[in-house]
């Protein structure tokens, strides 16, 4: 979770982890800035969430299948 003064402000990180843990990663954001508007929310509220997962080649991750693969990347 990265996020603005505007949702730390309201939640404290135990209120942002329960909600991170408890619900589809698609429905934290909107979860975590309702509840920020709830308390107040008189400041930008902005977050994202992004699930990081291990053990996947950089290589992996490419979006664009234009682009070659990157050479530091290649089986020696």
């Amino acid at each position: 979770l990265l996020c603005s003064d505007g949702l730390s402000n309201y939640l404290n990180e135990e209120e942002m982890a329960e909600v991170m843990g408890g619900r589809p990663m698609d429905e934290v954001g909107p979860a975590l800035v309702e509840m920020a508007n709830e308390r107040g929310g008189d400041d930008n509220i902005t977050c994202i969430v992004v699930k990081v997962v291990a053990d996947i080649p950089a290589d992996a991750a490419r979006t664009d299948p234009d682009r070659p693969p990157d050479p530091a990347n290649a089986p020696s």
